[in-house]
């Protein structure tokens, strides 16, 4: 049977069912807090193809989860640009809270690197989706509120699998759930220990530079095919991120296969092989170190300054080599990474629920703003 690339299959669509206006499809994850469904909408003999993410009803009650959800529904639809995951919609109707976002057919960043295996992302892409993250959290740093008052957004999650590309080439960043507001006082502990800045992990205030650290680990990474923070589980990956510790450029050694287990981040495929850092370029490298630096201080003062040593290596490398868009470059790149699983339905529902999870300082997983990115990706 022949049917277009990314349409539910005729018996998915059979047991749809109805959220307001939505038709929820099929289940794209599930965790403790939130559930995920593509989902479509039909108004005027138009359809429309989108994701919605629905709190669990028994978790409705809860004033806490439901403040984190309706947060995430509020500033995320505040929030319009290309590099950001639009969200669009957001209701409740009797004990179903939810909000719709844009599908964007694709795969995310982190799968596709482990996908890819030796088939590396160039530096040059690299390069191009570290940009384009940039361009993303520069607009939503700068965000200002109706009061004209900056909002001091900071995503506090900007990991690969919140990266979303496109097979047309876009890169665009997602699930602001557990974003930090100017003003917030918390001391509780949010994010992913593999990408958090050192200040992050000590539960100390927070600002732009805490991305722009994240931005940094996700470039040495696209760059070498591994992680840069060591530790076997949560808590030594934490005491590493505390301070500021990564593995050295000359010896990245892939980590233990139940690392990302531990931490509910979700790939479990054998690692790529580790570039030779002599095959990096310096510039690039120099990107990443200052990104990375331990004192947030040492580190770009902004992203918008990021993205100007991002653009000019991207510049004078397309200038010397005289390619083709680097847009272009990332979606053939994409294509042949996941090579004939592009089509795939994708209907298995085995999405692990601990890449939905942010760890607290407390050690248990606590579901705060579910991460969507996954389910966006497989669609």
């Amino acid at each position: 049977m022949v049917r277009s690339r990314g349409q539910p299959h005729a018996i998915v669509l059979a047991m749809a069912r109805v959220l307001g206006r939505y038709e929820l499809l099929r289940p794209l994850a599930r965790g403790g807090m939130a559930e995920v469904y593509l989902a479509r909408r039909r108004a005027a003999g138009v359809e429309k193809w989108l994701v919605v993410k629905r709190m669990r009803p028994e978790r409705s009650g809860d004033a806490r989860f439901l403040d984190l959800f309706v947060r995430e529904a509020r500033l995320s639809m505040s929030l319009a640009h290309q590099n950001i995951v639009p969200v669009f919609d957001f209701g409740r109707i009797d004990d179903q809270v939810f909000l719709a976002m844009e599908r964007v057919e694709g795969r995310d960043l982190g799968s596709s690197l482990a996908r890819a295996a030796d088939h590396r992302l160039p530096p040059l892409l690299a390069a191009f989706v570290a940009a384009e993250c940039c361009q993303a959290l520069d607009y939503a740093h700068q965000r200002k509120g109706p009061d004209g008052v900056a909002l001091g957004i900071v995503h506090r999650d900007v990991t690969p699998r919140n990266v979303l590309l496109s097979w047309s080439g876009e890169v665009k960043l997602t699930d602001f759930g557990i974003a930090a507001l100017a003003g917030d006082a918390t001391s509780r502990l949010l994010g992913t220990p593999q990408y958090m800045a050192p200040e992050q992990a000590r539960s100390e205030p927070i600002d732009p530079r805490a991305d722009i650290y994240a931005i940094g680990l996700i470039l040495r990474e696209a760059l070498t095919g591994v992680r840069s923070r060591p530790g076997a589980d949560r808590d030594s990956m934490l005491e590493a991120a505390r301070g500021g510790v990564l593995l050295p450029w000359s010896h990245v050694p892939p980590p233990p296969p139940d690392a990302e287990l531990a931490l509910g981040s979700g790939d479990h495929s054998e690692p790529a092989t580790p570039a030779a850092p002599g095959a990096l370029p310096p510039a690039l490298v120099a990107i990443a170190d200052r990104a990375t630096a331990t004192a947030a201080a040492d580190r770009y003062p902004d992203a918008r300054s990021m993205l100007e040593d991002l653009d000019a290596f991207i510049v004078a490398e397309r200038a010397s080599r005289k390619v083709e868009s680097p847009a272009r470059q990332l979606a053939a790149w994409l294509t042949t990474s996941w090579d004939g699983a592009r089509d795939e339905a994708e209907i298995d529902a085995t999405i692990h629920a601990d890449h939905l999870v942010s760890f607290l300082d407390d050690g248990a997983p606590e579901l705060v703003g579910t991460g969507t990115v996954r389910s966006l990706a497989a669609t």
